[in-house]
């Protein structure tokens, strides 16, 4: 089973109300048509751990603090929101309540604060258990005796080294709570074709029992390319029969 946990972040940018609205209803599993890799007979299992319980509603709630932030025109393509993606492996037995609030806590804490939480939704009906958490970028500062907040996406996120601070932060104090390391980076080009050669010589030699040792991650490719395997193993399907029609 992997041990790679993941973490992602997106940020929302103008027109604000389009793809945050649509942000928050896939959250919410009311995005027209649904999602094909949900599993709508498990969707009662789903959790909202912050926030209210439409997408309409939490977008009223970023309205509203932006305006109590006194924000009536943001500026042109700053970020509106940033969205957290936190998944832990398929077939993970990991509690994903306990992680998620650990999410959550590490999120606030870095973040601005709890009241920048504008939902956390836990998401039990697909292969992975994940966490959604959308968050106001609202910072709060001073200048002499007045107070305010504004926004401060770009600077709360950062580029280079600040963000990795975020990543390598996360991983050091959520993750590895929960055994979960930082999935290595893609490979791409000459390094990828290097690791396909070493790990098909490998399974030619079969040293060391490498396909047994392999054998979890060989299966989750299995299920996520099963026709690439028939082909190649020249396997026929079973005809597929229609339920008969009842008038």
């Amino acid at each position: 089973m992997s041990v790679y946990g993941f973490l992602g972040i997106i940020k929302i940018r103008p027109p604000e109300t389009a793809p945050f609205l649509v942000a928050a209803r896939h959250n919410k599993r009311e995005e027209p048509g649904g999602c094909q890799s949900v599993n709508p007979t498990r969707s009662h299992l789903n959790k909202v751990l912050r926030g209210l319980a439409t997408a309409d509603e939490v977008n009223a709630l970023r309205q509203k603090l932006t305006h109590d932030a006194g924000i009536t025109k943001p500026k042109k393509g700053s970020i509106h929101a940033i969205e957290f993606l936190f998944s832990l492996p398929v077939g993970s037995t990991i509690d994903p309540v306990a992680y998620s609030k650990d999410c959550i806590a590490w999120v606030a804490g870095r973040f601005g604060g709890e009241e920048n939480i504008l939902s956390a939704d836990l998401h039990l009906d697909e292969a992975a258990p994940h966490c959604h958490i959308l968050l106001l970028p609202l910072v709060s500062t001073r200048k002499g005796d007045v107070a305010r907040r504004r926004m401060n996406g770009s600077d709360m996120l950062g580029v280079g080294d600040k963000f990795e601070q975020h990543l390598a932060d996360f991983y050091s104090l959520v993750g590895n709570k929960y055994g979960l390391k930082r999935a290595p980076p893609k490979m791409t080009g000459q390094q990828k074709a290097t690791a396909v050669r070493l790990v098909l010589d490998r399974f030619k030699r079969d040293e060391q029992g490498s396909i047994e040792a392999a054998w979890s991650a060989i299966v989750e490719s299995i299920k996520g390319y099963p026709d690439l395997y028939i082909k190649a193993l020249g396997i026929e399907l079973p005809a597929q029969t229609k339920p008969a029609r009842s008038f």
